[in-house]
């Protein structure tokens, strides 16, 4: 309590206190971009009334550090914290495709496939190709791929020239045809195009 850690709130329990508070967002590396991925998950979700979710890079996975859920009664959710391989998955593809070249090598290292639950094993020659792809369109999609039975779309966001993260909507398969495959790339590309900052 001296210190500030803690502090005596009502019916005498304990809090976390300015310091600790303080502490923590100093240790949170990602503390500078979360108020840009709470408001991108929150604009394109109140859009396109999809789960939208913020991913960025943590070693050889994709880290998604906020999301925004769908008020529709069948959604797919992305829980802040949740984790999974930088190579499977739209967000984690623009990460891949949108950073620096060295980091692919990096993490695929000597790996010749990988594989994706349900589906046939993708060869890293095949998603060399799809990186390329990525960055010709500005969009990442995947079908299945982190999760079965659902589908996503992700755009790249920049601080100042530099990928800083990816901005995702995540919906189920049921809900996937040519005209929302279309909307969801416009409004993803749009709106992470927005909360990008030129440099």
């Amino acid at each position: 309590v001296a210190s500030g850690f803690v502090i005596q709130g009502s019916n005498n329990r304990y809090v976390a206190g300015l310091a600790l508070t303080t502490l923590l967002h100093r240790t949170d590396r990602w503390a500078p971009l979360r108020m840009l991925a709470a408001e991108s998950t929150s604009a394109l979700c109140s859009e396109i009334d999809e789960t939208s979710a913020f991913f960025v890079q943590f070693g050889d996975d994709r880290l998604c550090i906020d999301s925004a859920e769908s008020s529709q009664l069948v959604r797919r959710v992305r829980l802040t914290g949740e984790r999974g391989k930088i190579y499977r998955g739209a967000a984690g593809k623009v990460l891949l495709a949108f950073g620096p070249s060295e980091n692919v090598d990096d993490i695929l290292g000597d790996m010749k496939s990988f594989e994706i639950p349900g589906q046939a094993d993708r060869t890293v020659e095949q998603l060399r190709v799809e990186l390329e792809q990525v960055r010709a369109q500005g969009y990442g999609f995947s079908q299945r791929e982190s999760t079965g039975g659902s589908w996503a779309v992700a755009a790249p966001v920049f601080m100042q020239g530099k990928l800083v993260g990816a901005l995702s909507a995540v919906i189920p398969d049921h809900r996937f045809g040519e005209e929302p495959l279309a909307v969801t790339v416009e409004a993803t590309k749009r709106i992470a195009a927005r909360f990008s900052e030129q440099p």
